[in-house]
């Protein structure tokens, strides 16, 4: 039985709030109960309670966590603990305990024991507290990123200045997605996107470079048609967002795709995108500007680069486009995604623009097919 089957058998949360949380968890990674919270359905504490019985395992102890063990935080290396996300708080003779998402991974587990050369006790944790502990304990941030959050009229400085989530003051989300209350510990999008593998790896392989992981795409040499297909049998969120941005690539010199939360963060780009790390990138859309447009009205907005359109231009490449353009990604009335495209010095020609519409239309369908698949699977 799956958490959701389960949270639903046991009337904790509703169909119609269980499938909010699919989608959100399709388009922005992480796990079903992180995004339960996120919506208010579960409280972190409940939630930590309802897997612990889920998955008949031993809570990781709140008060143990909170002050770990010296020694145990230096039994394993940092880039092993930052890879699998498991804190390591306990050490006792030989034995050493350790929070992890999912303490019966066995191969984890026996990987982290030699490694460390000592006996491994895995405790349940969610990855809500674990992100907490890991950003205190070890320095692992749960988000760093160039903000564009400052005031409308003030210059794009030279150096992007970096800033945390919890001295960004969310925009108001869209109806039935919320933010978590200050002090809830919020997960941010790219630390979401960084844990969306486990569970839809299957044989069709996102076009994506071997830099992507600093959000950045370069597309290969396969033929329109591939893509297409790629597209339209993407099993996850990465694959769609790195065929489409391929297929962009015929249409418009530069591409650049922002998943949408209120504010809209960027995924990875294409083209001469120069920004080596899209990921870093939040956008605050500013009133009249192209970018609000189309999030607001849900059609693509073309024009000149101004205001807030044009300091992400100039962040996003190394020249200024004469025109640029948004092109939403919509699930219902609800736009998730937006597709930045310019053709640099020239303009979009007359076919790009109804071309990547288009594309954002397929797009949106293969999210709403993994969405359905997903909920299939959880309910």
């Amino acid at each position: 039985m799956t958490f959701g089957r389960y949270l639903l058998r046991n009337g904790l949360v509703s169909e119609s709030m269980l499938g909010h949380a699919t989608a959100a968890m399709v388009l922005f990674g992480g796990r079903l109960g992180t995004h339960l919270v996120e919506l208010g359905a579960l409280q972190p504490d409940q939630l930590e309670l309802l897997l612990a019985k889920y998955l008949d395992a031993t809570l990781a102890p709140r008060e143990r966590l909170e002050k770990p063990d010296a020694r145990a935080l230096a039994a394993l290396p940092e880039a092993l603990v930052r890879r699998h996300k498991v804190f390591p708080f306990g050490l006792a003779e030989s034995r050493l305990d350790v929070a992890m998402r999912d303490p019966a991974d066995t191969a984890l587990a026996a990987e982290l024991a030699r490694v460390s050369g000592l006996a491994i006790r895995p405790f349940l944790c969610t990855e809500l507290r674990l992100f907490f502990l890991l950003e205190r304990h070890f320095g692992i941030e749960r988000n760093q990123r160039y903000s564009l959050l400052g005031l409308p009229s003030a210059p794009l400085p030279e150096e992007p200045v970096l800033w945390l989530e919890d001295v960004i003051e969310p925009v108001p989300d869209a109806p039935g997605f919320q933010h978590l209350a200050a002090g809830e510990e919020l997960i941010d999008v790219a630390s979401f996107a960084a844990l969306f593998h486990e569970e839809d790896s299957g044989s069709l392989r996102p076009v994506l470079a071997p830099a992507a992981r600093d959000g950045w795409l370069v597309a290969g040499a396969d033929s329109n048609a591939t893509l297409e297909t790629g597209l339209a049998q993407a099993r996850d969120r990465d694959a769609v967002v790195s065929h489409t941005l391929a297929l962009a690539t015929g249409h418009a010199r530069a591409v650049a795709l922002f998943a949408v939360r209120g504010t809209a963060q960027g995924l990875a780009g294409a083209g001469e995108i120069t920004c080596k790390d899209l990921r870093a990138v939040l956008v605050a859309p500013e009133a009249g500007s192209l970018l609000a447009a189309a999030i607001e009205t849900g059609k693509p907005a073309r024009g000149e680069p101004q205001g807030i359109d044009a300091r992400l231009a100039r962040l996003l490449r190394s020249v200024e486009p004469a025109e640029l353009a948004f092109f939403p990604i919509r699930i219902g009335a609800r736009v998730v995604n937006v597709l930045y495209a310019d053709n640099g010095r020239a303009p979009l020609g007359e076919d790009a623009f109804p071309a990547l519409s288009a594309l954002c239309e397929r797009a949106a369908s293969s999210y709403e097919r993994i969405i359905r698949e997903r909920k299939r699977r959880l309910c």
